[in-house]
């Protein structure tokens, strides 16, 4: 009789993992509680990466289970087309908009069910935005290298990730890309002088795409990170977002942040872009929105893009996006609970507490490592970034021993992000088990 893994690797076709059916069994977990799963063996880890840097208030949470049961019994299903509703939507919808009140000008939202469909939902917000305003030449996205965006055609052009392209014949030509904002980089290997003067640079390079694209009247969006997750947990210069807003703002280009895996407490605050010091004109969410309970994202739309299409109503007609499960009554449900979580708990104030306490530790007890070239981050984003050591075989040797951490090959970065419920005396048991790792891998 086939064991469970076995029909796993014959039936299931897995994400961002090789198709051979020849490969080793997969983990199945059958269990999730806390910062803690377990798997079909019955082998308990601790999970350092809240899943795929999605499950903020932790596994299990009581309070969201029970909101997605009362939901599923009182609504079910309620489609969210042709001015249709629900109340879980609706309120949530509100809710979010009443947490980025004030100088945020967001006016409305727009859900869907992954950070792939938030960014493509903007792309497509930003394309229509321009073809209102007159200007159906602005066709053209720029993101940075080594971001990920998401994988749907569009999104994964988006996305700087040549890994994502290759087998894709992408990006289609209008995506371009510019340098990821990686400071310890620029100042250890290429030479800058200073942040300022790296900031310089990636100002100039800006221009340079612009105008490589054909013009400012060419380019209809720049997406960005807050903190660069995927791409190696990059926290930019003090100084990039102002300085770069500043390039977008005279030539009219649309500011879109990919908040997917910094809302929601990740970097000590609702929106990760809060602490860019700049206004997007859109924010996709994701991840963290609903804790990973169940899938939802949302598109923040801003005042600048929204009173345009106000305006031009009568010539847009009818708004032609959305989908089958835009605005799931048990996923709003649930996000709604997993807000009042974070709120009751006071997990945005622990999250950053935490964070720092992470940052601290991790540096303290890697500082006499010699593979242990760089300690970055914010918030519960870090990055261990090694040398003489591959960051993938780390990750494999501390998941033998019971923890998981994420692997960023391209910076040979080790990625921490555990839940904001992680205690400090887990942080202290996550860090012994890498330091354990690295040490046994310098001998």
């Amino acid at each position: 009789m086939e064991n469970l893994s076995q029909i796993d690797i014959k039936s299931h076709l897995h994400p961002f993992t090789p198709i051979s059916e020849d490969r080793t069994p997969g983990r199945i977990v059958d269990h999730a509680e806390g910062i803690r799963i377990r798997d079909q063996h019955g082998r308990t880890y601790v999970d350092a990466i809240s899943g795929l840097w999605c499950v903020n208030v932790g596994y299990g949470n009581r309070q969201i289970a029970d909101a997605i049961q009362q939901a599923s019994r009182t609504v079910s299903f309620a489609p969210t087309m042709f001015g249709a509703s629900n109340e879980y939507a609706t309120r949530l919808a509100d809710r979010l908009l009443r947490l980025c009140s004030g100088a945020s000008g967001m006016r409305k939202v727009f859900f869907g069910h992954s950070g792939s469909d938030a960014n493509e939902t903007a792309l497509k917000l930003a394309r229509l935005y321009f073809l209102a305003s007159g200007q159906p030449m602005r066709t053209k996205f720029i993101s940075c290298w080594d971001s990920y965006h998401g994988t749907t055609l569009a999104t994964a052009s988006l996305s700087g990730l040549p890994g994502h392209h290759r087998n894709f014949a992408l990006p289609d030509p209008s995506f371009l890309h510019v340098s990821a904002p990686d400071v310890f980089d620029a100042l250890t290997r290429r030479g800058f002088s200073s942040e300022d003067d790296y900031v310089d640079f990636l100002v100039k390079e800006m221009e340079d795409t612009i105008i490589a694209a054909g013009g400012g009247d060419k380019v209809a969006a720049f997406f960005v990170e807050p903190l660069m997750a995927v791409g190696g947990i990059l926290p930019p210069p003090s100084n990039y977002f102002p300085r770069i807003k500043e390039v977008l703002d005279r030539h009219d280009i649309l500011l879109v942040i990919d908040d997917v895996v910094c809302a929601f407490g990740r970097l000590g605050h609702w929106f990760g872009w809060e602490t860019t010091g700049v206004q997007p004109d859109m924010v996709s969410l994701a991840k963290g929105l609903t804790s990973g309970c169940v899938p939802m994202s949302a598109t923040l739309v801003g005042e600048r893009v929204w009173s345009v299409l106000e305006q031009h109503q009568d010539q847009i007609g009818v708004f032609g996006h959305g989908f089958t499960m835009s605005g799931h009554p048990v996923a709003a449900a649930a996000a709604l609970a997993n807000i009042e979580v974070i709120e009751r708990e006071n997990l945005l104030s622990k999250g950053k507490d935490t964070g720092n306490v992470l940052l601290y530790t991790v540096r303290n007890a890697t500082r006499y490592i010699p593979t242990v070239v760089n300690v970055r981050g914010r918030g519960l984003l870090v990055g261990i970034e090694l040398a003489g050591v591959q960051a993938s075989e780390v990750a494999q040797k501390c998941l033998d021993l019971g923890l998981i951490v994420r692997a960023i090959v391209g910076r040979n970065t080790i990625a921490l992000a555990p839940p904001l419920i992680t205690s400090e005396d887990d942080i202290l048991k996550i860090v012994g088990t890498i330091r354990k790792v690295l040490v046994e891998s310098n001998i």
